[in-house]
């Protein structure tokens, strides 16, 4: 990942109405006026520049917010996690831990909650949150729910802003009568 200046960002491109990326000079691929770029494999947005390909959402989080620089090792996080809304209120500087927080559940969940697994020995479900240093076990319990409701909890408790856990699964807030988790 590369880098541009906010000057040399302003000579080649500016944000339209809908937050899209316009070109100011034209290449190969892209005329003027033309919202710039293409897919990525990973799904993000990106263009070239003299050789090189930068992400979008970068390059609009700088024009948006008047950033002259972005480091390398700063991150642009997408907070809905949709890597095509590039609107300037939906990106937010994090950290790489706080931006892999910002994931729903891992591609090989079968339960559909993250967080939260079935100990079939027990005939529980155990709910657990990794808060960077370790993994901590938050109990088990008798239904998935209230497993889920433990995990938003801890989740909301350490990770804030960049607390995930109802990104398509439809859950809701945890209910005000489980437990408090006072011991984390």
């Amino acid at each position: 990942m590369n880098s541009l200046s906010l000057t040399e960002i302003k000579e080649v491109f500016e944000l339209n109405e809908n937050y899209q990326l316009i070109r100011n000079k034209s290449n190969r691929t892209d005329r003027i006026g033309c919202v710039a770029g293409c897919i990525s494999s990973k799904g993000y947005d990106k263009v070239s520049y003299k050789g090189r390909r930068y992400s979008v959402h970068r390059l609009i989080y700088q024009l948006a917010h008047n950033v002259e620089w972005l480091s390398e090792e700063i991150q642009i996080d997408h907070i809905d996690e949709n890597k095509s809304n590039n609107n300037p209120t939906n990106l937010r500087i994090a950290t790489n831990q706080e931006n892999q927080r910002n994931r729903g559940k891992n591609r090989n969940n079968t339960v559909g909650f993250k967080g939260v697994c079935y100990e079939k020995d027990r005939r529980k479900w155990k709910a657990y949150i990794d808060n960077g240093i370790r993994k901590i076990n938050l109990g088990r319990f008798n239904t998935i729910e209230e497993a889920n409701d433990a995990y938003v909890k801890a989740s909301e408790l350490y990770f804030g802003e960049f607390s995930v856990y109802e990104k398509g699964f439809g859950i809701q807030k945890p209910s005000e009568s489980l437990f408090q988790l006072d011991y984390l």
